[in-house]
């Protein structure tokens, strides 16, 4: 099997066996978790086990949470001018500091929390916060094998007490610093997952991986408690999920109010509140579009199938009234932004250097591709009902 990982902006193909993305202007964390995977099922288990594996991977079957989710008929949307939808976006220019410690390589994830942007760069196991300004508050870079450091940060979030709390992949570790970057705990994770995100009462939501044999083995999301007891499940894994194949995405967004969770390929968008509890759903429909059940079973397979199709990925959020976020659509990275209440979509065209990051404590981020640094757009959520 071969790896390749080509960072910063140039074209990007993640491949661990096959192709996992492929895309010129957008960042490929994905390479990360995959690597992790191969990594933890060849020193774990042996050919024979990862055999088995993979044909149960692939027969987990998964439903919905039980709840009728409200069809979206993209192509029904009256259409309008994206930038006429767009907010007026401010900018923040990252990557300007002097101290060297707070230099970043690339940005593989950035949240917004309280009047700080926290910045996450995998390659060099870094966290950077900065003001709403750009300048450089903090750096987490523990990178090692103590007891305090992590292999590999594969996710990271900001809790309502301020901690940073990173998610080590390789390790099956979480662990949590204070405001400063001050090493505070670390436990254990009963269970393999993508990503998480920290919700009320300390407690975490994680999107599980469709190969977790761990708790919560067959489900898409999980709550763990502080004492790394599940408390709660949620939404089964079906059998059109290819579970040898994965999408780069940012699977939870959030305002201050609520948290958004998306899937890449199944087009699903669930709203969740901040306890973790889901308040609604919907489901985006593409029309001719869609990615046909088949493809979606076997993605490497019909890679041109799906190269033809239109899908959420990267970037979905939703409160309801709106949605925002990118689609794959045949082929190309686009924005979106739609008005539930108007029934008016907005598409960005193909082309643009301005990417959808993030949607982070209220806050749109997006970040402009043509620059030499690392140059933030920001808006509130709240400004597109204003538009």
């Amino acid at each position: 099997m071969i790896l390749f990982l080509i960072a910063n902006r140039a074209l990007k193909i993640c491949t661990f066996g096959h192709v996992l993305f492929v895309d010129n202007t957008y960042f490929c964390n994905t390479a990360y978790c995959r690597t992790l995977i191969y990594y933890k099922l060849i020193m774990k288990r042996n050919i024979n086990i990862v055999l088995s594996l993979a044909i149960s991977a692939l027969l987990l079957s998964c439903s919905s949470n039980g709840d009728e989710a409200s069809v979206i008929d993209f192509d029904g949307l009256a259409s309008a001018d994206y930038s006429n939808l767009l907010p007026v976006l401010d900018t923040i220019d990252l990557n300007d500091a002097e101290a060297q410690s707070s230099m970043l390589s690339s940005l593989d994830k950035i949240i917004y929390s309280d009047g700080v942007f926290y910045a996450g760069d995998y390659g060099q196991g870094r966290i950077v916060g900065f003001s709403s300004a750009g300048e450089p508050l903090f750096s987490i870079s523990a990178r090692g094998r103590g007891p305090q450091e992590y292999l590999k940060i594969t996710d990271f979030d900001v809790d309502e007490n301020k901690r940073i709390v990173i998610m080590d992949g390789q390790s099956d570790r979480i662990l949590t610093y204070s405001e400063n970057g001050s090493f505070l705990n670390t436990v254990s994770l009963p269970f393999d997952a993508y990503s998480f995100k920290t919700i009320e009462s300390e407690r975490l939501l994680f999107n599980l991986a469709p190969w977790n044999e761990g708790k919560g083995a067959g489900k898409k999301l999980a709550i763990m408690t502080t004492d790394c007891e599940v408390s709660q499940t949620r939404i089964d894994y079906d059998g059109v999920f290819d579970c040898e194949f994965s999408f780069q995405s940012v699977a939870f967004t959030s305002s201050n109010d609520d948290i958004t969770f998306n899937q890449p390929i199944d087009n699903q968008i669930i709203i969740l509140d901040t306890k973790g509890e889901i308040s609604s759903s919907f489901q985006m429909d593409f029309g001719s579009g869609n990615v046909p059940v088949e493809a979606r079973k076997h993605i490497e397979n019909n890679w041109e199938v799906v190269q033809a199709s239109t899908f959420l990925t990267n970037v979905v959020y939703s409160d309801g009234h709106i949605i925002v976020g990118t689609l794959k659509d045949h082929g190309k990275m686009r924005d979106f932004i739609i008005n539930l209440d108007s029934g008016v979509k907005g598409l960005q065209e193909t082309g643009s250097s301005i990417r959808l990051r993030n949607v982070s404590g209220g806050m749109l981020i997006f970040q402009d591709f043509s620059s030499d640094h690392i140059k933030l757009l920001v808006a509130p959520v709240s400004a597109i009902a204003a538009r």
